[in-house]
């Protein structure tokens, strides 16, 4: 028998993000940048040398991986486990993980039982991480420390730190590791730093002197939690499977595969980090914080007027990249099915909201907002779905509701007040607007003339289910504009009606008609979202 152990981080950004302070984050992202890499420059490695059965892996990135192992290697197998639990809960306190064995006639068998969830080890309170902690727990009068729940220490003087702490201290990244990651050495010389601290902090301002602040430009202090993930992996690893003739090297070449394509998120990242983020970086510090990049997905903290334009760099950069690897790795393999030579796409949901947000609520935003934008991919092709991007901006204090909830809201009598999500990259597809395009029309909203502020009080009138008046509000501004300013409002509605399914000069229109008529839009209107991206930047008027 053939047998295989799956380790699996769980809850991984949310995790990173629960701390609340960015200079938390910052570290709690650089440990976990050590534990699993595809390249084996990670904790695992040692571990591995010191008691592991072998180092046949089908899955080695993004907070998990996947051992194979012979049946006469259990004892090594149980050996390494203890150790690697150990190590994993001492560096990453309070991280759930969860664990799977699975068995099979078959390298490949054993390989899809460990996926099997049903047989996936979890404790009774579903955390099995939170049974790790390792003594003293604390009286209750003690201070705790937010992050751990585990006795705090001080931050200063060697002499009071206990023992564990400064081993962990002596062992924690010297560097920004995921920093790194997403960009390049040769970019810059010499490299910008990346921030780890929202604001002046007197608790943290004196640790070291490596307090970085966020590097915002004016008072609205907007950002932005962007996450993306790849689509149809599954479909991809399905047609490896197809095409491995022999069951061990379906295991190798799954392997080769994975290091590919995480080589392929980093590379992207790396390229729109240098497109749209190193030059705009404020006295040497970039508008960003990276959280996690690794195995199939990527989550970033930026400055919200360069959040939008470093997504569809990096959705742009990834299609790139992994066409190039992936046709290499077919052509090496001789494999021709189309779904397994790339390129891959990935959505990605930006979440808005101003620096106060709680981090996790706007990343679980962002996670709805890359689904919502998956969903409507997947449903636009069966072969490869187009990259997409969906995103919102929040204004209360608290959310409101889930992304299709949110959305919900902004559907009309009239139609939907928004067109999301928007396409990005070269797999076509129909139904959707080119965010690409939506950046054209909402800088046409920026003239000299328009005054946009009208149209917010369209979307209003609208909102309120009043849509008669929404439709006067809508002909008094266009007739205000086109007096103002007849080029800029020439231009703006050059940008508009193909938008909305119709041939330009064919008339002003606010809502696209529904997809079985043609209008890409499907129903909705890319306007508002414009308005929406205008007020990130601060292009629109007052």
């Amino acid at each position: 028998m053939y047998h295989a152990y799956l380790f699996e981080a769980k809850g991984i950004q949310r995790w990173i993000l629960e701390g609340g302070r960015l200079r938390d984050i910052a570290t709690a992202s650089n440990l976990l940048a050590t534990c699993f890499r595809s390249d084996n420059n990670d904790l695992l490695a040692p571990a591995l040398a010191a008691a592991g059965p072998g180092d046949t892996f089908s899955r080695r990135a993004g907070g998990a991986f996947m051992l194979h192992y012979r049946e006469d290697q259990q004892d090594r197998l149980d050996r390494f486990r203890a150790l690697w639990r150990l190590i994993f809960m001492q560096t990453l306190p309070g991280l759930e993980f969860v664990e799977s064995f699975g068995q099979g006639a078959t390298p490949e068998a054993a390989r899809a039982a460990a996926y099997d969830q049903t047989k996936q080890r979890r404790t009774a309170a579903g955390r099995e991480n939170s049974l790790a902690g390792l003594p003293p727990y604390g009286h209750p009068l003690a201070a705790f420390a937010p992050r751990t729940g585990r006795p705090a220490v001080p931050s200063t003087g060697s002499e009071r730190i206990d023992a564990v702490t400064r081993t962990k201290r002596l062992h924690a990244p010297k560097s920004d590791v995921i920093g790194q990651m997403f960009l390049a050495a040769a970019a810059a010389s010499p490299p910008p730093l990346w921030p780890n601290q929202m604001d002046d902090d007197p608790d943290i301002a004196a640790d070291d002197g490596r307090a970085v602040l966020f590097p915002f430009t004016g008072d609205d202090r907007w950002i932005a939690v962007v996450h993306a993930d790849i689509s149809a992996l599954g479909r991809f690893y399905a047609a490896l499977r197809d095409v491995a003739a022999e069951p061990d090297k379906a295991i190798s070449m799954a392997r080769e595969a994975s290091g590919l394509i995480e080589a392929a998120v980093i590379a992207a990242a790396q390229r729109a980090s240098a497109a749209t983020l190193l030059p705009v970086a404020l006295n040497d510090v970039m508008p960003a914080r990276p959280i996690l990049i690794g195995g199939d997905d990527m989550t970033i903290i930026l400055r919200g007027d360069v959040a939008l334009p470093f997504t569809q760099s990096f959705l742009v950069h990834l299609e790139q990249e992994s066409a190039t690897k992936l046709s290499d790795f077919a052509d090496r393999h001789g494999i021709t099915a189309p779904a397994a030579r790339g390129p891959l796409t990935a959505t990605a949901g930006v979440a808005f909201g101003k620096a106060k947000q709680p981090f996790f609520r706007l990343l679980e935003l962002a996670e709805d907002l890359c689904g919502h934008a998956k969903t409507h991919a997947k449903q636009a092709s069966a072969i490869r779905p187009p990259s997409a991007v969906s995103f919102l901006r929040i204004t209360e204090s608290a959310l409101p509701a889930k992304a299709d909830g949110m959305f919900d809201r902004l559907q009309t009598a009239s139609g939907r007040l928004h067109a999301q999500p928007y396409r990005v990259g070269q797999v076509a597809a129909r139904g959707f607007v080119d965010l690409e395009a939506l950046d054209v029309l909402r800088q046409d909203l920026t003239r000299p003339g328009l005054r946009p502020g009208g149209l917010r009080e369209v979307r209003s009138l609208l909102l309120q289910g009043l849509d008669d008046l929404a439709q006067e509000s809508w002909q008094r501004w266009q007739q205000i504009a086109a007096r103002r300013s007849r080029d800029g409002f020439d231009k703006l509605m050059q940008t508009l009606t193909p938008l909305l399914g119709g041939a330009p000069g064919s008339g002003p229109s606010l809502f696209a008609p529904p997809a079985t008529q043609g209008g890409p839009a499907d129903g909705g209107t890319p306007l508002f979202d414009a308005l929406e991206w205008n007020a990130i930047t601060g292009a629109n008027e007052p």
